[in-house]
């Protein structure tokens, strides 16, 4: 035969045994009571036993009833006591009747947070002399750490350096320090900015170069997940083209420009203006230009002659967006003036040179490079070949 499976009955908590003298007790405390006192209440009641059975024996509707609970609550800690008083508070709110004292404090409920996820941030530099700038990228990856890209960015040759990984929050809080602390100053801008610096720096890397980004393509389809390149420079989000000056700058307005420091490395090639240097000295030493007039008019046109070789029209065009850019730069750094002056001359290069206009921004960016490139070479130039020869070759620095 099976055997019968044993039924387990839900356990309950019995009534509290009381001797005959208890009994007697409790029913002349239910008869009166408001004889019982809060300070003595043990001295009419002397057991927890007692106690258990006046909690639930008390009239719900009684006025004593209330203050009583309380009492006996904090009266007796025994664990048959308590849990009575909470049952008969619960019995007395099922009836309407509430008790500050006994209600259950609601604890606060323990509710998991969704994280909030971070959100992506970007950071550049500003453009040196020869079209470079520095990069950051930070994209936040929900529990798993930060994706970070930090990279060295040429207009013209692409990206020249990139490194892209997973690091930890704090992992990206040191190179984040270390990046800021190595480009002076840092401006923090849009996702989709940098996305289109990147963007177009790869587009500019030959077959071969883009080898050499291949941490940018790991990158990549994270970046344009969460992006599309901008249409335009983000500079004319902030300043429209009507709101940069449109007169010719000045040669005062161009000195101050080139002469902040974030302008300090905006020169010529030294490479590029040897034949240039060379052609002045031998207009300044020149037998046949006996005038003064004669050897200026004839510098004058070296200058624009070379003008027109290094900036040719694709040159041109990344001079404007350097501009452009230096002039979002500036706006960052809150200097609205410097931030016009650049997007004045930045809107100057859309207009071409003529023999009688030279764009005058170029031009002084070319004066500044043979300014500290001519003294040296004159001081080289004045030493001789052979008696009755030419000069002997000019040695540029």
């Amino acid at each position: 035969m099976a055997k019968k499976k044993k039924v387990l009955k839900k356990k309950t908590q019995s009534a509290p045994s009381l001797s005959a003298e208890e009994q007697r007790l409790l029913d002349t405390l239910l008869q009166d009571l408001g004889a019982i006192h809060g300070p003595d209440l043990k001295a009419h009641i002397p057991s927890h036993q007692l106690a258990q059975a006046l909690v639930e024996k008390l009239p719900p509707h009684a006025p004593e009833t209330p203050k009583l609970l309380v009492a006996l609550k904090e009266a007796f800690d025994h664990k048959n006591v308590q849990k009575a008083v909470k049952k008969a508070a619960f019995k007395l709110r099922q009836k309407g009747i509430h008790i500050a004292e006994l209600e259950r404090k609601e604890e606060t409920p323990f509710v998991i947070q969704k994280a909030e996820k971070a959100e992506p941030a970007a950071f550049l530099g500003p453009i040196d002399g020869v079209g470079s700038r520095a990069v950051l990228l930070i994209l936040p990856q929900m529990a798993r750490g930060v994706d970070l890209g930090m990279g060295l960015i040429n207009d013209e040759q692409g990206i020249m350096e990139f490194s892209f990984g997973r690091y930890s929050k704090k992992q990206m809080k040191e190179v984040q320090a270390i990046f800021f602390d190595r480009i002076r100053p840092v401006v923090e801008t849009t996702l989709a900015h940098v996305a289109t610096i990147l963007e177009t720096a790869y587009r500019e890397m030959g077959t071969t170069q883009k080898k050499a980004s291949y941490h940018y393509l790991q990158l990549r389809p994270l970046l344009l997940e969460h992006v599309t390149p901008m249409a335009n420079p983000p500079v004319y989000d902030f300043l429209s083209l009507d709101s940069a000056p449109q007169e010719i700058l000045t040669p005062s307005q161009i000195e101050r420009l080139l002469g902040h420091e974030l302008f300090q490395s905006w020169m010529v090639d030294p490479d590029d203006l040897k034949h240039v240097v060379a052609e002045i000295i031998q207009a300044e030493e020149s037998p046949i230009l006996i005038s003064e007039a004669q050897k200026t008019e004839r510098i004058n046109q070296i200058k624009e002659e070379a003008l027109a070789k290094l900036y040719p029209e694709e040159m041109r065009r990344r001079m404007k967006g350097r501009l452009e850019e230096m002039a979002y730069v500036f706006l960052k750094l809150e200097d609205d003036t410097l931030a016009r002056l650049s997007l004045a001359a930045a809107m100057s290069l859309r207009e071409k040179d003529t023999r009688f206009k030279v764009n005058l921004f170029l031009k002084a960016m070319v004066e500044r490079t043979l300014n500290l490139l001519l003294p040296a070479s004159r001081e080289s130039g004045r030493s001789k070949g052979p008696e009755g020869g030419p000069p002997s070759p000019i040695i540029l620095p």
